[in-house]
């Protein structure tokens, strides 16, 4: 699971993860880092950061 805000200027910041182990946290924070930036939050017409989580699956290709 990675959760992280979207900016109020639509970037994606206060990245965090977790996982069963410390690789897959830093796999997953890696990929939310290089997501493009975002619609703006909007709220009463105003420019809001907006809270979101990401379930993020990790499995082993054979």
């Amino acid at each position: 699971m990675a959760i992280f805000k979207i900016s109020s200027n639509g970037d994606v910041v206060d990245v965090r993860s977790r996982a069963a182990h410390p690789e897959l946290e830093n796999e997953a924070i890696r990929i939310v880092k290089t997501l493009p930036k975002f619609k703006l939050g909007e709220h009463k017409g105003k420019q809001v950061n907006v809270r979101y989580s990401l379930p993020i699956i990790f499995f082993i290709a054979e």
